[in-house]
């Protein structure tokens, strides 16, 4: 299902430029942000990989 899942975001993303420039973007504009306020990455990795995914659990039990 994983494989699948990434195949089909490929085949919907990689034909238009513009959406394959969104996650560039996304990514270098966290990076700057990271670079000027450390607390921001930490707070992103921390709502990313563990608030998220608690709720996410939490809502399916």
């Amino acid at each position: 299902m994983h494989t699948i899942f990434n195949v089909v975001g490929i085949l919907l993303v990689y034909p238009y430029p513009k959406l394959r420039e969104i996650p560039i973007r996304a990514s270098e504009g966290l990076a700057a942000l990271a670079v000027e306020r450390r607390t921001y990455a930490v707070a992103y990795v921390a709502v990313a990989f563990i608030v998220i995914p608690v709720v996410g659990v939490a809502l399916l039990n």
